[in-house]
């Protein structure tokens, strides 16, 4: 019983390592949805966990990157399994909005995108645009 309960830890644990450092990340595929859009963003770099804040963990993907506009501000964006983790986010950004203004989520609900206070409202609803009509899973209604 001790070893099968090893082996399950041992597999489970390792899906999830193996799930953070695909080849093909899901954010990849949100920041080419953006650029392929018109929207020029820069500087992409993988967001750091960090313990003990009160920004839910819930995410599989961060990701932050720059606006011409605002650089070297921009936003983040987090990608997650389930809409009920992503929902988590979506609540935390609520109570800063004044830092953190423009919070939108993909058509199947498994991106957030979280852009800075200094961009200006027309290039913000472009961006909700095209998340509006991103999604990650199939067949998204």
């Amino acid at each position: 019983m001790k070893t099968l309960l090893l082996c399950m830890l041992v597999f489970v644990s390792g899906g999830l390592r193996a799930a953070e450092k695909s080849p093909h990340p899901k954010s990849v595929q949100v920041v080419a949805a953006l650029k392929k859009a018109g929207v020029k963003v820069g500087d992409v770099k993988p967001g750091v966990r960090r313990e003990g804040t009160p920004l839910p963990n819930t995410y599989v993907e961060n990701v932050s990157f720059s606006l011409p506009s605002i650089r070297p501000k921009g936003g983040q964006l987090f990608v997650f399994t389930q809409k009920t983790y992503a929902e988590a986010v979506v609540a935390y950004f609520a109570r800063y909005r004044d830092l953190a203004p423009y919070v939108y989520k993909s058509k199947d609900g498994l991106v957030v995108v979280q852009l800075n206070s200094g961009l200006n409202v027309a290039k913000a609803e472009e961006i909700e645009r095209v998340l509006a009509g991103f999604s990650l899973a199939p067949d998204t209604p």
